[in-house]
């Protein structure tokens, strides 16, 4: 190292003799003249050595920066995809526990709080703080799941734009393709769930969506001999109807649908206050036949039939698939709002009772069943040449 240094310091008087010597006998400069030519020129070369080398400095300054602004970009990165994570998993569990706040709380002011500025901290410390108005709340309120995606997201959009990144999640666009990819996806899920759990019952036909008066339902027609006409209806979910006179009921309910041509039929029906006819079956504690499906069932009331008590804590809002308004709040979590609608009906199909005689669904298909071939050819001529008082 120093033999380099010390044949750097003999080239550089070399090239000072050389300098002289070819000025002076070359003509170039006199010797008067020689001092003070040197002088400039030495001193142009100091005024340029040291602009170089303060520009060196600022070169180095700046790569030393920027690649410091680089590890700390890689470490944020890394540290932030991690949280997005921590937060992915309260979204796809449609539920924010008390433990997962804490493990947010504690990621967050450990090991984020440090890169960020006040301002992004103040914006992403009020999102916490409105999460935690949501610890523990019921999943299966859709109301709360959107809350908790709607700060979740905020969050992430926050820490996104901090790390200076270009696009962010669009809360609404999001939650609209969500409410137009829900209608489908439910509303035959509600269909397989109903099915399903029915599936055994072997009084049952498969359900189907049929237009009945006050709305389309869900059908569950009975497949006996002397049974037509006769069946199960949960719903309505849409608002179209059968008969505009009787437009779709407020809200959702079980009902029985009395056979047509059954003489035992009229022992157990009543008139559910919209129609001439005595069509419904009329059951313990319903009102005129009609069963609210939209109220929880109480825990210890279905215990006996394996029904998860869970699901049916809480109460339902109207759901029309004809109307996304109604149903976009259950984005997320409709699979658990098809089953809860599911063992809801399979619940009172299991324990309604008859106001006449306090006969259960299966044991009314049994008397229905029990009539002869006379009987039924009988009624079936005697209600077909009756004719209709519709003054009642």
């Amino acid at each position: 190292m120093k033999a380099v240094k010390y044949l750097v310091a003999f080239f550089c008087l070399l090239f000072v003799v050389v300098f002289c010597g070819i000025s002076i006998y070359g003509k170039i400069f006199t010797l008067d003249e020689l001092p003070l030519r040197f002088m400039v020129a030495f001193l142009g070369a100091i005024v340029t050595a040291l602009i170089t080398l303060i520009l060196l400095i600022g070169q180095s300054a700046e790569a030393e920066l920027k690649e410091r602004n680089v590890k700390i970009f890689q470490k944020k990165s890394k540290l932030f995809e991690k949280f997005f994570n921590k937060l992915y998993k309260i979204i796809n569990n449609l539920e924010l526990s008390q433990n997962d706040y804490n493990v947010i709380i504690s990621e967050y002011f450990k090991k984020l709080t440090l890169y960020l500025k006040e301002d992004t901290h103040k914006k992403i410390y009020k999102q916490l703080i409105n999460l935690r108005d949501y610890i523990g709340k019921p999943i299966y309120d859709g109301f709360y799941a959107k809350e908790i995606r709607r700060n979740i997201f905020n969050i992430i959009n926050i820490l996104a734009k901090d790390l200076g990144l270009a696009g962010n999640i669009n809360i609404s666009n999001l939650e609209n393709l969500d409410n137009n990819r829900l209608t489908i996806p439910f509303k035959d899920l509600l269909l397989d769930e109903v099915n399903k759990i029915f599936s055994n019952e072997k009084i049952f036909n498969e359900a189907f969506y049929g237009v009945m008066a006050n709305g389309t339902f869900l059908v569950l027609d009975l497949n006996g001999k002397y049974t037509a006409g006769g069946g199960l209806h949960i719903g309505p979910f849409y608002n179209q109807t059968a008969n505009e006179k009787f437009p779709a009921y407020n809200g959702l309910y079980f009902r029985f649908f009395k056979p047509v041509f059954n003489p035992m039929a009229e022992l157990y029906a009543v008139n559910d206050g919209t129609n001439y006819n005595k069509n419904l079956i009329d059951f313990e504690n319903s009102d005129k036949g009609l069963i609210d499906l939209q109220k929880p069932l109480e825990p210890q009331k279905f215990k006996s039939i394996d029904i998860d008590s869970n699901v049916n804590n809480t109460e339902l809002p109207i759901i029309r698939f004809d109307d996304i308004n109604t149903i976009k709040r259950y984005a997320g979590i409709y699979m658990d709002i098809a089953k809860a609608i599911a063992d809801r009906a399979f619940f009172y199909y299991s324990n309604v009772r008859t106001k006449h005689g306090g006969l259960s669904i299966k044991q009314l298909f049994e008397e229905f069943e029990s009539i002869t071939n006379e009987q039924f050819s009988e009624y079936v001529m005697k209600t077909l040449t009756t004719s209709i008082d519709f003054s009642k």
